[in-house]
């Protein structure tokens, strides 16, 4: 008898001692189930397989769980999800359409923090925008677009 899985879940009945008789189909049917997880499965599926292939984000089904694993590794170190800003830098946010803005910085309902600052590699705050749209800078007057603001000193 061939196995159920993938396409269902096989069910069994407890057998016991001195009471069931044990036939061959029993353990068969076992064994064709474990290879069909097996077959799924792929082998090693929990080594990663990251550099070894190509990403493709057109398929939507893969020979085994391995194998889909690896596509998902390799579509991330290969960096093609360009929709997403990287935590490591050298993102972009590219307007779609010349009435669209590109970033929109949203505080919650009674938001005290800064909605944006900008550190130095110490870890330093040298500008921010706070709440309430005012612009924070350290160090020297800064000037924007003709207009001298004074400068903020964060401490």
């Amino acid at each position: 008898m061939a196995a159920v899985y993938p396409g269902s879940i096989r069910s069994f009945t407890t057998k016991a001692n001195t009471v069931d008789t044990i036939d061959a189909s029993h353990p068969n049917l076992l064994q064709d189930e474990v290879t069909a997880i097996e077959s799924i499965l792929g082998v090693n599926p929990n080594i990663s397989t990251t550099g070894s292939g190509g990403y493709t984000n057109v398929a939507t089904s893969w020979n085994n769980v391995s194998s889909r694993l690896a596509n998902i590794e390799n579509g991330i170190t290969a960096d093609v999800h360009t929709q997403y800003l990287k935590l490591s830098g050298g993102g972009v946010i590219l307007s779609t359409g010349t009435t669209t803005v590109p970033l929109v910085v949203r505080g919650i309902a009674s938001q005290s923090a800064n909605l944006q600052e900008w550190k130095n590699s110490a870890g330093t705050t040298v500008a921010a925008i706070s709440i309430t749209g005012e612009v924070l800078a350290t160090g020297a007057t800064q000037l924007l677009d003709n207009l001298a603001v004074v400068s903020w000193v964060f401490g």
